[in-house]
């Protein structure tokens, strides 16, 4: 695919992509299916989310999934 993409102080480019697509998606897979170590832990967020009214739905854990290899053709 060819894309032209205009900007309005820059002349404009010609952009094709699809190289390098399945690396590109399964790094993306990768990333989507780590656990935050920095983040809070689940038992502090629900007790947050027992505290407060309109408390945000506690995430759900990611320790069971699976990293999907598969990449369907474009």
């Amino acid at each position: 695919m060819s894309y032209r993409l205009d900007h309005p102080k820059h002349p404009a480019y010609h952009a094709t992509g699809g190289y390098c697509r399945e690396e590109a998606i399964l790094i993306l897979r990768r990333f989507y299916i780590t656990e935050n170590s920095n983040g809070a832990s689940t038992n502090v967020l629900v007790q947050l989310s027992l505290t407060l009214v309109d408390a945000a739905p506690v995430p759900k854990s990611k320790a069971n999934r699976v990293l999907k290899t598969d990449i369907p053709p474009s």
